[in-house]
């Protein structure tokens, strides 16, 4: 199927790049940038998914959990992205 293969495909891109998320308590920085914005949906949606993020990519989990616990990203959520969390 294509989406598993592109889900495959993304996850692997994210391990491969695990140490990024390593460096700073935000992507790019010490402060939530649009950068973060961007990034976030995607991780949403990718976890939600349940694609391969395995123990290697420990630096994606705790980044992406950081994220969304911010209430500006709760507060973002639509109704359906809400009762993703609910799935996990």
């Amino acid at each position: 199927r294509i989406a598993d293969a592109a889900k495959k495909v993304m996850s692997e891109q994210l391990i491969s790049n695990a140490s990024v998320f390593k460096r700073h308590r935000y992507f790019e920085g010490d402060e939530f940038s649009v950068l973060d914005c961007s990034i976030a949906p995607i991780l949403w949606r990718l976890l939600n998914l349940k694609a391969d993020i395995s123990a290697k990519s420990s630096p994606i989990q705790r980044y992406a959990r950081h994220i969304f616990e911010r209430p500006s990203f709760r507060k973002s959520l639509t109704e359906v992205e809400a009762e993703m969390a609910k799935k996990r």
